[in-house]
Parts: C-alpha cells; sequence; structure tokens
C-alpha cells in the first residue's frame, strides 16, 4: 500500500493529523508500523491516530497513539483540541457504560440527559424486544457460568458447561450416533458472554451464543484427541493463534494471583469488580476505580476425554460447522495414511449452536 500513487502523493501533503483505521490488532504491530514509519519519514512529527481491533492501547512514538477497541460502546469518541502549542499529548479515559457515568460526563441531569433520537431509539428495540419475545424464559440457571474469569477446567466455565454438558446432552444423546465415542472441539470466541444465575431467557441465549452453525463430525482414529493442539498451528504462515486469542481476550491475569497483605481504611468502600485499564500509555486510564476481573486460561477446548480407548478404535471429531476448513487443515498434518478433504465430513445431529443451551 505504501508505493502505491496515492499513498505517495498524500503523505507528501502539508496535513494536521493522519488517522489510520483498520481492523487489524495493534499489538505486534500487525502492518500498522509499516505505515507508522512510511508516514515519518515526510511528517517527523505529525500526529498520526491509529484505530484498530480489539482491546489494547499502544504509543509507537510521542507523535503517534494506537487505539484498539473491540467490544459493544468501548469508544464512543475522540476529542482533539486545537493548540498553538508545538507539543502534542495523548490521554485516554475508560469510562463505565451506564446512565449515571455518562450523565457526569455530559453535564446533564435525569430529565435532560435523553434526546429525541434517543428516546425514539429506545421505542425501537423495546418494540424489536417485545415482537421477538426476547424475554421468554426459556430456564432457569442455577449458578453463575463465566467466559474467562475461572480456568477452563473450573466447573462454572462456561466452554466447560458446554463442551462437557450442553453438547452430550443436546446434540449427541438426540442422534443415532450417540453409542460412538467422541471428542468436540470448538474455540472460545464461539460463546460470546457470560450466563448468570436466575431466568435464562431467549434474549441470553442469542447473546451467549448468537451463531446458527450446524455441527460436523468425522471418524477418526487416534489422531482425533490431538486435532485441539494442532488447530493452534492454523494457519502457521498467517498467524500466532495463542497470540491472537490473548490479545482478543486481553492480558490474562492469574485467577489465584497471590497478593501481599495491605493496610485499609474502613471509610473506604472496596472496589466493585470492573474493567481495569492496562495499556502502554501510562497514567490512570479509569474514569471509575474497580477492582480487577480475573481472567482464567482459556483457549481452544474440548471434552474431557473419560474413555480409555485404544489407538485403533474410531473416534467421532465433532465440530462447529465453522470450524471446517482449518480443521480439516490440521487432520491432515497429523495424518500420514490418508489425505481428508471437506467431503469427509458429515452433519451431526439437527440442532443449531444458538439452539445449543437452553434445553438445558
Amino acid at each position: 500500500m505504501i508505493a502505491e500513487t496515492w499513498f505517495q502523493d498524500l503523505v507528501r501533503k502539508p496535513t494536521d493529523l493522519f488517522l489510520l483505521a483498520g481492523h487489524m490488532s495493534v499489538v505486534n504491530q500487525q502492518g500498522w508500523d509499516i505505515v507508522q514509519k512510511a508516514i515519518r519519514e515526510h511528517h517527523p512529527e505529525t500526529p498520526i491516530a491509529i484505530l484498530g481491533g480489539h482491546t489494547h492501547l499502544l504509543q509507537y512514538d510521542e507523535y503517534s497513539m494506537a487505539l484498539e477497541s473491540g467490544r459493544f460502546m468501548e469508544t464512543v469518541g475522540i476529542k482533539m483540541n486545537r493548540s498553538n502549542n508545538s507539543s502534542i499529548s495523548f490521554s485516554r479515559k475508560y469510562l463505565d457504560a451506564n446512565r449515571r457515568t455518562y450523565m457526569y460526563h455530559t453535564n446533564t441531569t435525569e430529565h435532560a440527559f435523553d434526546t429525541k433520537t434517543g428516546a425514539e431509539i429506545d421505542a425501537f428495540t423495546n418494540n424489536i424486544y417485545n415482537q421477538w419475545e426476547l424475554g421468554t424464559p426459556h430456564g432457569c440457571s442455577p449458578k453463575d457460568y463465566y467466559v474467562d474469569r475461572v480456568d477452563y477446567s473450573d466447573p462454572q466455565n462456561i466452554q466447560n458447561l458446554y463442551a462437557n454438558k450442553v453438547i452430550h446432552e443436546v446434540v449427541v444423546r438426540g442422534w443415532n450416533r450417540s453409542d460412538v465415542p467422541y471428542v468436540f472441539i470448538a474455540n472460545i470466541g464461539m460463546i460470546r458472554f457470560d450466563i448468570y444465575r436466575g431466568p435464562f431467557t431467549w434474549n441470553d441465549q442469542l447473546t451467549v451464543l448468537p451463531f446458527k452453525d450446524g455441527y460436523t463430525y468425522i471418524t477418526l482414529w487416534s489422531i482425533a484427541r490431538n486435532v485441539k493442539d494442532k488447530l493452534f498451528e492454523y494457519p502457521s504462515d498467517h498467524f500466532d493463534a495463542k497470540t491472537i486469542l490473548t490479545q482478543t481476550l486481553g492480558h490474562l491475569m492469574p485467577v489465584d494471583e497471590p497478593r501481599d497483605q495491605q493496610t485499609f481504611s474502613l471509610s473506604e468502600p472496596e472496589p466493585t469488580l470492573g474493567y481495569v485499564t492496562d495499556d502502554l500509555c501510562g497514567g490512570n486510564g479509569d474514569d471509575t476505580k474497580h477492582a480487577r476481573i480475573p481472567k482464567g486460561s482459556t483457549q481452544y477446548y474440548s471434552n474431557d476425554l473419560t474413555y480409555q480407548l485404544p489407538d485403533d478404535h474410531p473416534v467421532d471429531l465433532i465440530i462447529p460447522d465453522f470450524l471446517k476448513p482449518r480443521t480439516i487443515v490440521s487432520i491432515n498434518k497429523l495424518s500420514t495414511e490418508h489425505v481428508y478433504t471437506l467431503d469427509d465430513m458429515l452433519e451431526y445431529g439437527t440442532v443449531k449452536t444458538k439452539e445449543g443451551i437452553y434445553p438445558m
């Protein structure tokens, strides 16, 4: 891109600020540094703002700032103040997404905060909520289940619940191959949110698992249980899967991290769990002080293999449909006697992914 005529013409023009936008991660460069260096050859001190794809911030030099935002309402806007001062400073502030916070920062009251457009959007979304019966309860969750607050081995890990209970009870038991031992594999991005104790509604189902994929299986032998590890290598010439998964989730923090004893004041309330800014910009990036939500270690996950089988015993490898291409690549890396294709993968069951939790 930087060698193209339009780019070379652009960087030679007088410019107040360069704004780069794309969905690539700003961590480990991902190409942003190449563009930034090309601009710096002609504009050594012109501010550069980079908007990337997920959850981190990075400052390339004193005149450049990169921001990733991958969650709803994470980036509301950018404010730039004009100044005669030749120096430039970047700052950021993470605001809790709630009405009181927004009223405070917009200097409005309960009665003055809502705009006509906002009220119309509220009415529209409430109408959709009622028309689609999103509040319809499908059951009741006996406890909280977390995407990444606890390790995969924890009974309250939602991937653990999905792989070891939901798949078996909802998908496998109702299919004509339920007597065949199986390995189920999915990736962490499939389940999007926590489940909290209490009523589980259709809205919760769509929030937690919104995709409408079917399930696919392929019958393998000993290599079935090794496919999960090979998935991290797909495609090895494109990205480091473990790194990308870590970036998508933010920096992992041990769940049982040891802490030194600290003095505290009885007059200071204990901070509630919430987002704690952790980036390379320095200084306090949080509008409201929170206790950090712990993050467990979860990546690609599978059901627990509780049965002992000889290597030549057939096993069904079950996956969501969208994992078929990378799974075939991984299988063929392990297979020494046969080259598998997508034609070797067959439909497993009739339940779709977004129908897989609420029957529990």
